[in-house]
């Protein structure tokens, strides 16, 4: 059972007034303080105004403007209006729209590693040192070759960026006191499809260090009305679906970060079954659930994060009927599989009971929440004249206590002083 030990004290505090009304009721500026912006001197004469409500919040520094360009999508208005809280659809601000118009992606920053698989149009840079001194640029042509000055022709399509490296090397020994160095300078540019639901469908022209990922968000990102969970990607006559809620929530097996390749189309179908999950929990949103799929209390939980505290939380189905009525369900089983497109989790927080603590509040230097076991007794609480505040009066204390029998509060009375010479004491509950 909580208790609390409260030593009173009156304390006194004045605030200053933000605007006061005249005889025709309109308001006028207060007197100004130091924390209003210009405020006159003492020797000047103080003229009332009128003041704005702009000028009420510019004293406000909490005051923030509410963003209004971001409009609500057909589904986050649906599943706010059967709720109080207002829902975004998870994952789509994964994606940075391009607001440039321009579709060439910029080449990843980072070393080429030495197993990059070369191709026709990438381009080397080689230094030559020693008998032969010269550096320049040169691309694998349509046939795979790369061909320099004074080398023989060397294959290089479909070969790593070691390999190659090495079979300069060898022919560079053919020239007397020769070095070579060699460094990826330019990538291939290739071609990818993006349609389907993104801002802005149509070719991307991207390189072989972009993965799926890249051109989405080259695409402008994916519209809400578009699924995360079952985009398509065609390549060579195969098809594979990317679920982007495995990048999301770091649960493994992702596969929207593999390289692109030449060719490659990339189809975003419209969005699939969703649900809510929301109240007190980590991570309350709208979520895209699988076709046909049920998932379970745990499951909706693991979409939301997780409640926000431990214990006795309830947690409530809400779900429209064949006949269009919604209905509530309080779930017992967290294993069934009950939720399914257009349900809502909601999660009521459960209170939080305090138990093995004592509470000391008032005029004291060392207020707050105290452990029962080092402190079961008045005494032991008041130990020291330290724990007094400058202004404490000796002789009246108030133990608050809950009567859970009766479901009140008692109040006991004590002095301070006698507790503090041990001249009177009382077990703290």
């Amino acid at each position: 059972m909580r208790s609390a030990l409260l030593v009173l004290a009156i304390i006194g505090f004045s605030f200053p007034t933000l605007a006061r009304a005249n005889e025709g009721g309109e308001l006028i500026a207060p007197i100004p303080t130091p924390w209003m912006d210009e405020a006159p001197s003492i020797s000047e004469d103080i003229v009332p105004k009128k003041i704005s409500l702009a000028d009420l919040e510019r004293l406000d520094e909490r005051f923030v403007p509410e963003n209004k360009d971001v409009p609500k999508s057909t589904l986050e208005k649906l599943y706010s209006d059967r709720i109080i809280d207002e829902l975004q659809q998870y994952g789509y601000d994964l994606f940075t729209q391009s607001k440039s118009g321009n579709n060439s992606a910029p080449i990843p920053a980072g070393i080429v590693q030495e197993n990059y698989i070369l191709s026709a149009g990438d381009q080397l840079n080689i230094v030559l040192r020693g008998q032969l001194n010269t550096r320049s640029n040169y691309e694998i042509d349509n046939k795979g070759f790369l061909i320099l000055d004074d080398f023989s022709p060397i294959p290089a399509a479909g070969r790593s960026l070691s390999d190659v490296t090495k079979d300069l090397e060898n022919e560079s020994k053919n020239h007397h006191n020769t070095q070579i160095f060699v460094s990826l300078s330019g990538i291939r540019q290739i071609g990818v499809l993006v349609v389907g639901h993104v801002h802005q469908p149509g070719r991307q022209n991207l390189t072989a260090f972009h993965s799926i990922l890249d051109a989405l968000n080259e695409a402008g990102g994916i519209t809400k009305e578009g699924s995360l969970r079952n985009i398509k990607l065609v390549r060579k006559g195969q098809s594979q679906f990317i679920d982007l809620y495995q990048l999301l929530m770091a649960s493994g097996g992702n596969n929207a970060d593999q390289l692109l390749q030449d060719g490659d189309r990339i189809i975003v179908p419209p969005i699939g079954a969703t649900m809510a999950v929301a109240g007190s929990v980590k991570r309350p949103a709208i979520y895209e659930i699988r076709p046909q799929e049920k998932i379970s209390l745990h499951q909706a939980l693991g979409l939301g994060g997780g409640a926000l505290t431990p214990g006795q939380n309830r947690y409530m189905k809400l779900e429209y009927t064949t006949e269009g009525e919604e209905t509530v369900e309080e779930i017992g089983a967290p294993d069934n599989r009950i939720f399914g497109d257009g349900s809502i989790l909601m999660v009521a927080q459960s209170e939080q009971i305090r138990s093995s603590e004592v509470t000391l509040s008032g005029n004291t230097r060392q207020p707050g929440s105290h452990d029962l076991k080092k402190s079961k007794t008045l005494s032991g609480l008041i130990s020291d004249k330290k724990v007094f505040g400058k202004n404490i009066y000796p002789l009246i204390g108030v133990i608050e206590r809950q009567d859970k029998d009766q479901l009140t509060k008692k109040l006991i009375d004590f002095s301070p002083y006698q507790v503090l010479h041990k001249k009177h004491d009382d077990q703290l509950k």
